[in-house]
């Protein structure tokens, strides 16, 4: 059990190093935005903010798995995914 817990410790320490590159790459491509105002710059960011929301997908895909032992699937998995962990009261 807990070799499994360090498992999914280490690849989630790993989705958070890859979220911080691509915070990095935000904030520079934002900056050079402005300066130049090239909105292809622009493109740049969204690409990489839909990086941070799939990278933080990753993340919750490994707790709900390792936690609860499934995963949502269907046409709605990534709703359900973010209300697995949601009490029922």
């Amino acid at each position: 059990m807990i070799s499994r817990v360090v498992h999914v410790a280490v690849r989630i320490r790993s989705e958070l190093d890859d979220l911080e590159g691509l915070l990095c790459r935000i904030q520079e491509g934002f900056k050079k935005a402005k300066q130049s105002g090239d909105l292809f710059y622009l493109d740049g960011v969204a690409l990489n903010l839909h990086g941070i929301y799939s990278g933080l997908e990753r993340i919750f895909e490994l707790i709900v798995i390792n936690i609860d032992g499934t995963k949502p699937s269907g046409e709605n998995w990534h709703k359900e995914l973010l209300n697995q962990g949601k009490s029922d009261k």
